[in-house]
């Protein structure tokens, strides 16, 4: 990437990744006061700016077709991956092993081709997978519920008949407690 390039870039990505982080603390305050509805939709927010950050760090272009959803899917893709990773060096760590970059490795003796090590680390990041607390985040994230959640958290329909309704979807504490831990996991370090 040229220089002119990540001269953009990187005040752009602290920007996002700040105000991703003002979002969680939002979300933080509404929770500690028991306004759990807000508290998820400030969660959704920041959980999206992450999604927008990985995206534009990746390199990919933002799309406004289905651009919330995007980033929710962004955003538990890079969860995934940084769980599957942790368990992937947890699973080496009890074998005495550890990951090194190529170029790092002083003793080329030590080097372990990977197919020796395939079958276990695909059934640690299986493991990883089935028994995250994640779960329900990378399943609605492949959906449009996080969103159609979003506008249930803060919106008053009227139907028609102009009947009002407000429906929070029984969002309670346990619900916003959940997203405000997904929302600081996907955070941009």
């Amino acid at each position: 990437m040229p220089d002119s390039q990540n001269a953009i870039l990187d005040p752009t990505l602290e920007l996002i990744k700040s105000n991703a982080l003002r979002l969680l603390n939002d979300a933080r305050l509404l929770f500690n006061n028991g306004s759990y509805p807000s508290s998820v939709y400030f969660s959704i927010l920041s959980i999206e700016e992450s999604g927008k950050f990985r995206i534009i760090k990746s390199g990919e272009k933002l799309s406004q077709k289905n651009l919330h959803r995007s980033k929710q899917k962004f955003a538990s893709s890079y969860l995934m991956a940084e769980l599957f990773l942790e368990a992937i060096k947890s699973h080496l760590d009890e074998m005495g092993l550890k990951l090194e970059k190529h170029s790092d490795i002083q003793d080329k003796e030590k080097i372990i081709p990977m197919h020796f090590l395939e079958d276990q680390l695909i059934d640690a990041m299986a493991n990883s997978a089935t028994n995250s607390r994640y779960n329900r985040f990378f399943a609605l994230s492949q959906t449009n519920a996080i969103q159609d959640m979003k506008h249930r958290c803060v919106y008053v329909d009227v139907g028609d008949d102009l009947n009002a309704k407000l429906d929070h979807g029984n969002i309670e504490k346990f619900d916003a407690e959940y997203w405000v831990e997904v929302a600081n996991s996907v955070l941009p370090k």
